[in-house]
């Protein structure tokens, strides 16, 4: 059984268990493990207190260790950015889609061909016989 590893998205990192195809995963974010410098009073602070919680053994403290200290230690904050987050990522979406709507409902766009899609290889291609039950769409 694969170690489960928690992502500071909240979500699983599911790379070893194959539980997602790897197009649906997202890719690391490299400023996560880079350490935080201390360049001003609150960064100072806050890299002191996470740091003395906990105690990385080379002593830098990431922005990773930070999300994940303020997910303890104040949830309510992590709750609150999280649905402002959301809250502005679906009013985008629907904002793109309304937008795409009127683009191609003006003619200012098209929809072009579909791409070509091709079965992997070794797959089978499965064909459904029909029986005396099923209904005819005739």
């Amino acid at each position: 059984m694969a170690e489960v590893k928690w992502l500071t998205n909240g979500l699983v990192d599911s790379t070893e268990t194959k539980e997602f195809p790897t197009e649906a995963q997202q890719d690391a974010n490299p400023l996560l493990t880079e350490p935080v410098e201390k360049v001003n009073p609150m960064k100072e602070w806050l890299v002191d207190y996470v740091g003395g919680i906990l105690n990385p053994a080379d002593g830098n403290v990431t922005t990773e260790m930070i999300v994940h200290a303020f997910g303890v230690e104040f949830p309510e904050l992590m709750l609150a950015i999280a649905e402002e987050n959301w809250m502005r990522g679906y009013a985008q979406a629907l904002h793109d889609s309304e937008k795409g709507f009127e683009l191609l409902k003006d003619g200012n766009v098209s929809l072009g061909t579909p791409p070509e899609v091709a079965l992997p290889k070794g797959s089978v291609e499965v064909k459904a016989e029909t029986t005396d039950n099923d209904a005819k769409t005739e």
